[in-house]
């Protein structure tokens, strides 16, 4: 656990972007999918309803991207981005095998952690890890080069008592190869 913290940490550093969070589609005839930005809303503490935003990533390894694990048979999702320049956001979240369906988060190997560190203070790290009481979605998992789409929610810890609660989670990742 401490080298995905490690590695991931290390990965939010690098990374500086920002966009909207909403449903998207293509346009055209036809009845079309939609597909959706990689945001979620967090109240609790000084969070209001706060949407945070993230702008997709094409790069393997970084930005938005999935992998399946072979040795530990866990998908691994990493999401990073910033406000602007003040924040520098990310999420990783790992589940069991490579199926879609729901999860729940918090338990065996189905877990999620949300970092935010200050652009302006490298040290200031905020770690929010979910509860038992989360949820992860998976609508789509397709193969290497294609996409990982899915949805999550729920409670999430930043440090002993303090809870913060997730809503409207949404991830578009382009699924890279199995390590």
């Amino acid at each position: 656990m401490k080298r995905y913290l490690l590695n991931f940490s290390l990965l939010a550093l690098s990374v500086f972007c920002f966009a909207s969070c909403a449903k998207t589609s293509t346009s055209g005839g036809g009845t079309v999918a939609p597909t959706y930005a990689d945001c979620f809303t967090i109240t609790g503490g000084p969070f209001k309803n706060t949407v945070v935003n993230f702008k997709n990533f094409n790069v393997a390894g970084g930005g938005a991207s999935g992998y399946y694990d072979t040795a530990t048979k866990i998908t691994n999702i990493t999401v990073t981005g910033s406000s602007g320049d003040s924040l520098v956001l990310g999420y990783y979240l790992t589940f069991d095998g490579t199926k879609t369906g729901a999860f729940a988060l918090g338990t065996g190997n189905d877990f999620m952690q949300i970092s935010t560190i200050s652009a302006g203070n490298l040290s200031n790290v905020n770690l929010y890890s979910s509860d038992a009481n989360g949820t992860l979605n998976i609508a789509t998992y397709n193969n290497v080069g294609g996409k990982i789409i899915g949805t999550f929610g729920g409670g999430f810890n930043l440090s002993g008592s303090d809870i913060y609660t997730v809503t409207n989670g949404n991830f578009n990742v382009s699924r890279i190869g199995n390590k």
